[in-house]
């Protein structure tokens, strides 16, 4: 400010000036208008509901638009409210007990609480509650954040998960659950029982220890499967603890991403007796009904399982003169002739070798795994045998696979020695 200075007859001689430094309070009001901003835009702005209230008697001194809404409250009604209004009635005493500071500031931390709304419905909250330290009176702070949402979807899945244990545990299919190296991670009640083995003993052991003795194809096959597809089926045999031999057909969905360990969840039914009928229904496609001997069905499915360097052998055989058999004595002694020559063969050809009616009176010895001098021992037995006891005679060729020859070739080859051999006979 100015002052004047006056002589003694009351004239103005000068002029006296007090200056005061008001930078700070200047700082002061820029900060203050800087946190009045920053307090709009939280709390005006916050997409939470914050409510402010009285350290004193609880009572709400202010609510920002979002705890208006999610109460149910317009402004003049909520700030005419303590804060235990905002609360559930069951939890009056557990919220005067957290209140109850004896000089300690509020506890930091999210609370699970239960609130309730101006229509008297509760809902689930979560609020993490502050001082305020720079208001005039003591005041504090509550932000809320409604999870009736999150916690109806964890009790849905809960329930979700109750029945699906129920499910799993009391269903008839076996389930089981392993990772991808096959290692058991679960096993249900149903697979335990039908094994005769006990669940928990069965956990971490790969599920190839309860795999049938010949199922490795089927084991290595699985393990495929499960690392290269989200979801396919196939059977497996097992063998139960008892030795029973049992054929499940499984149906499994990958979890690849799954943590800590990706898994696979398999269901699987028993299949046995219905596999047991296919395999016979098959067999009697695949046999010849007169004499029970394989038909050629049976070299079809041989040629496709051979592998390149394998070794067979074949030997021929085909009845002399059996149409003329068949005119004079009849079809019903023919008949008769082929059924004895096929028990014949079977007897002589052993459990190593198979019997197939190539047609009429055409027969084969497939082995699978020969010799030229197994081959050619078989043939000299069932030529002495041709020419002792048996009701009609017959020639007899044969040979062993030659490299990377189909079985059809051998077969031909030892049809033209039968040819060369009759034809030697009857001269």
């Amino acid at each position: 400010g100015k002052y004047p200075l006056h002589d003694a007859r009351r004239r103005i001689t000068g002029l006296v000036g007090v200056a005061r430094d008001i930078t700070d309070e200047l700082e002061l009001q820029k900060i203050s208008r800087r946190r009045s901003d920053e307090m709009r835009v939280w709390f005006d702005l916050n997409p939470l509901p914050v409510v402010t209230f009285a350290g004193t008697d609880l009572r709400i001194v202010g609510a920002n638009p979002a705890a208006l809404q999610c109460y149910g409250y317009d402004n003049e009604k909520m700030l005419k409210l303590r804060l235990p209004d905002l609360f559930a009635v069951e939890e009056a005493e557990r919220l005067q007990t957290y209140l109850r500071r004896e000089g300690r500031a509020i506890p930091p931390g999210s609370v699970a609480w239960k609130h309730r709304k101006a229509s008297g419905e509760p809902f689930e909250v979560l609020t993490d509650m502050g001082n305020l330290p720079h208001e005039a009176a003591p005041s504090h702070l509550m932000l809320v954040r409604d999870v009736s949402g999150e916690y109806a979807a964890r009790d849905a899945l809960q329930a979700s998960e109750a029945r699906y244990e129920d499910l799993v545990e009391s269903g008839l299919a076996m389930v089981w659950t392993n990772d991808l190296e096959g290692r058991l991670l679960r096993v249900n009640a149903a697979m335990a029982d039908a094994l005769g083995h006990d669940g928990k003993g069965m956990l971490d052991r790969p599920l190839s220890d309860f795999l049938a003795a010949e199922a490795q194809e089927q084991w290595t096959d699985y393990l495929d499967r499960i690392r290269s597809l989200p979801r396919d089926a196939g059977l497996l045999h097992f063998t139960s603890r008892s030795g029973e031999r049992r054929v499940w057909q499984y149906h499994f969905v990958c979890y690849p991403d799954a943590e800590p360990t990706p898994y696979v969840l398999v269901a699987a039914q028993d299949v046995t007796l219905r596999h047991r009928y296919e395999l016979r229904i098959r067999d009697q496609n695949r046999r010849d009904p007169l004499t029970g001997c394989h038909t050629r069905r049976y070299l079809d499915a041989f040629a496709l399982q051979a592998t390149a360097d394998q070794v067979w052998g074949c030997v021929v055989v085909d009845v002399d003169y059996f149409r003329q058999l068949n005119a004079s004595e009849g079809r019903t002694r023919g008949d008769e002739v082929l059924r004895d020559l096929a028990r014949l063969l079977v007897n002589h050809a052993g459990s190593d070798a198979e019997v197939v009616r190539l047609g009429g009176d055409e027969f084969a010895v497939v082995m699978p795994q020969a010799n030229p001098n197994v081959v050619h021992e078989l043939a000299e037995r069932l030529a002495v045998a041709s020419h002792d006891g048996m009701p009609a005679v017959f020639s007899i060729g044969w040979a062993v696979r030659e490299a990377g020859e189909p079985l059809e070739s051998t077969l031909r080859r030892a049809d033209k020695m039968l040819l060369r051999n009759r034809a030697r006979e009857r001269s």
